[in-house]
């Protein structure tokens, strides 16, 4: 492999990275004929490859040791620059643009084995970034046609603007490029939709495609309390949601695709959350059949803890606790509920339950920034544990080292 690159590496070095003359028009003219025959001679040597090997497996490698070889080429190419000879630079441009040509030509000739994981060629990114700032663009003039919520508009272009202020030193996979032209493209008519449908018609299409950010979750469960908050009886906002659980279940997923790949999908966490929702109004409505008023009624006269947090930072608080598995409760609407009945703030002696779920699922920003914040001066708090921790590590050493003399000296006596 190391051999068949190695030439086309070379010719970059003795042309370009190592050149400090230009070269005249006879000799750019072969250099780039040089250029397309390395080119032409790597896609036959690599159909000719593929027969000789009997194993799936070796053959993947095989395809994908060149092309992380040819990506490493690639980033090696496009980020030369040479401001004494701007001239080298365009000639540079025609080694790269072979070298792309190769990858797409690896990418459609052996899909199978292509490594959709691996990062994308600097140059590649550079283009989409260049790309998703005209997908941002042509959005936002779309959206301002229409009533889609400003909140829900602010989480799809959060993505796309991730993407382009992104720093070179932060790498993307192919997998999530192709995430981002798929999220454009089906979200391009679902903004045309008529004004009254136009919200839960995203809400869907970003749900089949599994966007599934934190953010995209707790605007959908918004959704759904917005519409339990207009039923007033128990029964119906049971059955509100059991409607909202068999629909969420009964969505089909486009295959392999995702916003996130290491996080669970969208669909389980809403109906994670739904199930969660339905037990916790099955509990009350049973309460409220079975006990009387006054016990329905009924809170600790004397909450266990209290707490400086807010009611909102407090539900933020318990979702880092659960997501980091520091808690691990079999249901968390129990565990909210208890907390809720046990805990006090300094500014509200009564926590309400369905407040303190209602923030633990759905965070604003100056939430996040209060518990950021919080999060530092624990952290500072440790540090300072630290220095009490030497210091009391050295006195006992030292009272350890009298306790030892002194136990000497006595035997001295005795004896």
């Amino acid at each position: 492999m190391r051999y068949v690159l190695e030439r086309l590496e070379l010719s970059f070095d003795q042309h370009v990275k190592n050149q400090n003359q230009i070269p005249d028009h006879e000799q750019t003219q072969i250099i780039l004929g040089e250029i397309n025959a390395e080119k032409e001679m790597i896609k036959s040597y690599l159909k000719q490859e593929v027969f000789t090997f009997q194993e799936e497996k070796r053959l993947e490698l095989f395809v994908q040791q060149y092309q992380s070889a040819l990506i490493r080429l690639a980033n090696e190419v496009f980020n030369f620059n040479n401001k004494d000879l701007p001239a080298l630079n365009a000639l540079a441009e025609n080694y790269l643009q072979a070298i792309t040509d190769l990858l797409f030509f690896i990418e459609n000739y052996f899909t199978r084995n292509f490594n959709l994981n691996e990062q994308i060629p600097d140059s590649y990114k550079y283009i989409m970034q260049a790309k998703c700032k005209q997908y941002t663009k042509a959005i936002s003039k779309t959206a301002s046609t229409t009533s889609v919520c400003p909140e829900l508009l602010k989480i799809i272009l959060k993505v796309f603007n991730d993407f382009i202020k992104a720093s070179s030193q932060k790498n993307y996979t192919y997998t999530q490029i192709i995430y981002l032209k798929k999220l454009y493209a089906e979200l391009a008519d679902s903004f045309n939709s008529p004004d009254e449908n136009c919200n839960q018609i995203i809400l869907d299409k970003l749900l089949y495609l599994n966007f599934n950010s934190a953010e995209f979750v707790s605007k959908y469960v918004q959704h759904i309390l917005s519409q339990v908050a207009e039923v007033s009886s128990l029964k119906d906002q049971l059955e509100l949601l059991a409607w909202w659980s068999k629909t969420i279940k009964q969505t089909a997923l486009k295959p392999g695709m995702a916003l996130c790949s290491n996080s669970i999908t969208a669909q389980a966490q809403l109906v994670g959350w739904l199930l969660d929702e339905i037990h916790f109004l099955e509990k009350k409505n049973q309460l409220t059949l079975l006990m009387p008023t006054a016990v329905a009624g009924h809170r600790i006269k004397n909450p266990a803890l209290k707490t400086d947090f807010s009611v909102k930072q407090l539900g933020l608080f318990i979702r880092l606790m659960v997501d980091e598995k520091i808690l691990q409760p079999l249901n968390q609407t129990e565990l909210v509920n208890q907390i809720a009945s046990l805990t006090t703030t300094d500014n509200q002696e009564v926590i309400s339950a369905h407040s303190l779920r209602r923030h633990y699922y759905t965070i604003d920003e100056h939430t996040k920034d209060k518990m950021k914040a919080r999060l530092i001066s624990m952290m500072n708090q440790i540090k300072k544990y630290n220095n009490m921790l030497l210091f009391f590590t050295t006195s006992f050493y030292e009272l350890n080292f009298d306790f030892i003399y002194y136990s000497n000296y006595l035997s001295f006596i005795s004896f």
